[in-house]
């Protein structure tokens, strides 16, 4: 017999909301600056001041990728909720590596400049820690379905021969 205990252990975590918030933090602040790019100019000389809106820095295949993920990424937590218990670790792996992907091309885009300083801006800073909460989220889902299959492997084992 399964307890009350077990049945709430086996639950998903119940922070439904981080993900959507997090996406549409980022989604939000796409037409802000992100970074300011100073290009050094020959013989160390002063260069040219580019700033830069996280439209410029996701144009084209980035920002298409950023919403299929960020779909994929919501689909499957409103899916994780209503699976059966023993298939809930796939949905939650598949979270995991579309919120890593997602949390990827933001810090990529936010940080990454050839033969140039970036500096990050303050809508830039709240992109990159929404990023980071994503991931942070997804490896909690990630592991506390794993704490639950192993707790309901370890109640389906039966018990040794005395």
């Amino acid at each position: 017999m399964h307890s009350e205990g077990d049945e709430i252990a086996d639950r998903p975590p119940r922070n439904l909301w981080i993900r959507p918030v997090c996406l549409a933090i980022v989604a939000a602040l796409l037409p802000l600056d992100w970074k300011r790019v100073e290009v050094t100019g020959c013989n160390g000389g002063p260069g040219t001041v580019h700033v830069k809106s996280g439209w410029e820095l996701l144009a084209g295949p980035p920002i298409w990728l950023l919403l299929v993920l960020s779909a994929l990424t919501l689909f499957l937590l409103w899916r994780s909720v209503r699976i059966d218990p023993a298939w809930r670790l796939f949905p939650a792996s598949l979270g995991l590596l579309a919120n890593l992907a997602v949390g990827f091309i933001v810090l990529f885009a936010a940080t990454f400049e050839l033969f140039a300083k970036p500096r990050i801006l303050w809508a830039g800073w709240i992109v990159l820690g929404s990023a980071v909460t994503l991931v942070v989220e997804g490896l909690i889902r990630f592991s506390a379905e794993i704490r639950a299959l192993i707790r309901r492997r370890r109640r389906a084992k039966p018990p040794p021969p005395s």
